[in-house]
């Protein structure tokens, strides 16, 4: 299942920005820095340095997935580190019920190379602390016991390994990942993906998938997550904004929640907007995410989804909508028309969301 993305395009203009967009910290960023142009495509990325794990960027997961029944985790990223530590450095670790302790994380030893931290294990013999891009894809499989990790590096299988360290005993505890780089060489990550194996639409991502970005896989050599917001009104407009015109109440770049907003409790209420899709690819997309900021301020549930239009109505899976205002990504893997994505399709289409 699909449970996160963020391309760090257009939504962010310092740090701080990032808890707008889901991303969860104990220090309020501290060591972590935005750039809006240092991405692997020129556009904008997260870096770190210098973090432990009380200093951390935590991945989120949507607040409205309330239970996962599997623990599998599927991240997905870019990756640029420019020199090989002195000795091994870990950066990314899973999150179950709590941070998991020694022995259980991710990073790179003094060949630059991608190890497990119980062991260490030895998970490839790229170096990708070179300073270049890389594309790195980690599934950790299963719980309460030590289990495979798949990796993948460029869309290359990269390792595998029988030390993976525990998600946890339980299912459903799995709610995300934290990345403190422990040393003073930054890391700096772009096109974030993060999910799971409990699919719950046609198309969508699972361990299976992967590797998302190799190029055994339409010729992917790493994906890209490119971000747009509304233009113009769309042929849907039923949701009732604050002032001015619907769209326009939600196209800002960082999140301003109660300042600009639209609104709406009936069943059956959609909203859609036209948009300029910055698609910066060769390849047909993957899938289309809406990503919505939203809240319901009622005691009743309202349950959400993610729109597609092109004269036929297309929705994604929907979810309750939370008391508090949070992130909440809605992929759709097919076009309203049920056919998978092409540039021309996505490009035809009106996005919004709407209440089922």
């Amino acid at each position: 299942m699909y449970l996160f993305s963020d391309g760090f395009d257009g939504e962010y203009s310092v740090s701080a920005d990032l808890a707008k967009g889901g991303w969860y910290s104990l220090n309020s960023f501290a060591n972590i820095t935005f750039s809006a142009t240092s991405g692997r495509f020129g556009g904008g990325a997260v870096s770190m340095a210098n973090n432990v794990s009380g200093n951390s960027m935590f991945t989120p997961i949507p607040s409205n997935i309330a239970a996962l029944a599997s623990t599998t985790a599927n991240y997905a990223m870019w990756l640029y580190r420019a020199g090989r530590p002195g000795g091994n450095v870990f950066w990314l670790n899973m999150v179950g019920t709590s941070i998991m302790g020694s022995g259980n994380g991710t990073g790179f030893n003094s060949s630059g190379q991608l190890v497990g931290q119980n062991g260490p294990t030895l998970w490839s013999n790229t170096n990708i602390c070179d300073g270049t891009w890389h594309w790195i894809e980690i599934s950790y499989p299963g719980v309460g016991g030590f289990q495979q990790v798949l990796t993948w590096i460029d869309g290359s299988t990269a390792g595998r390994t029988g030390n993976t360290g525990v998600v946890s005993s339980a299912p459903g505890a799995l709610s995300g990942a934290v990345m403190f780089p422990a040393d003073a060489t930054p890391i700096v990550i772009d096109d974030f993906i993060v999910f799971n194996d409990d699919a719950d639409q046609t198309g969508d991502l699972t361990s299976s998938s992967m590797p998302l970005g190799g190029t055994n896989t339409q010729g992917r050599a790493g994906l890209r997550c490119s971000t747009s917001r509304p233009f113009a009104a769309g042929s849907n407009t039923a949701w009732t904004p604050d002032s001015g015109a619907n769209y326009a109440r939600v196209n800002e770049a960082v999140a301003d929640d109660d300042t600009s907003y639209i609104e709406a409790t009936a069943s059956g209420t959609n909203d859609t907007y036209a948009f300029n899709l910055v698609l910066q690819t060769v390849n047909n997309p993957l899938m289309c995410v809406v990503k919505a900021r939203h809240m319901n301020p009622d005691a009743g549930t309202i349950n959400m989804r993610g729109l597609a239009y092109n004269g036929t109505l297309g929705a994604s899976t929907s979810r309750a909508a939370k008391a508090a205002y949070s992130v909440n990504g809605y992929p759709l893997f097919r076009d309203p028309n049920a056919n998978t994505w092409t540039l021309a399709r996505a490009n035809a289409c009106e996005f919004g969301v709407g209440i089922p």
